[in-house]
């Protein structure tokens, strides 16, 4: 590839404009204000989850282990016994452990989460994620569970909630448990 002049038509810049721009850029690349540029400030996303029971040995969210064998179907979780859903939370500005809100609120309703229950989550420092321990004995056998998660990193003015409420339904049967009788 042969190299090409920049701008590709007109003149090219002399010395003393390239020494003006190597200045406006080694001065940080003020804009027309005066201010420095800086990185936008996204809200955080959640990566994923996964589910273990209460000695992290036996993972639950896999495809095998869902209604009907389907990877967006509820997962199955024993009863009376304490599940361990783990959240992997990532920010452009915050850290992991730094992260604010961090609750998950379960609903027997795919939809509605106004009577929802809520738990809040702890940081595993092993793992860079956010841990929120679920008792299934809180639930009868057959019950299915509809969760969501919620996490704020503290600069945004609303929580950012996985999966979101506007997401097509097998979004949300994804992030759902179905107790075993």
């Amino acid at each position: 590839a042969q190299l090409q002049q920049m701008p590709a038509t007109g003149q090219l810049l002399n010395q003393e404009e390239l020494d003006q721009l190597q200045a406006w850029i080694e001065d940080g690349a003020r804009d027309m204000f005066g201010n420095l540029p800086q990185l936008p400030n996204n809200e955080p996303t959640v990566a994923g989850y996964l589910a273990f029971n209460n000695t992290f040995q036996t993972r639950y969210d896999g495809a095998n282990n869902r209604l009907d064998s389907l990877f967006y179907n509820p997962m199955k979780l024993p009863g009376n016994s304490t599940v361990n859903l783990v959240f992997f939370v990532e920010d452009d500005s915050t850290e992991t452990a730094n992260m604010q809100v961090n609750q998950l609120r379960m609903s027997f309703d795919l939809n509605d989460y106004s009577n929802a229950t809520s738990v809040n989550a702890y940081f595993f420092a092993q793992a860079e994620a956010w841990v929120v321990p679920v008792n299934t004995g809180n639930f009868s056998g057959g019950d299915t569970v509809y969760f969501r998660y919620y996490v704020n990193d503290g600069d945004q003015t609303f929580n950012t909630e996985f999966p979101r409420e506007d997401q097509p339904d097998p979004y949300k049967t994804y992030a759902a448990f179905y107790v075993l009788p």
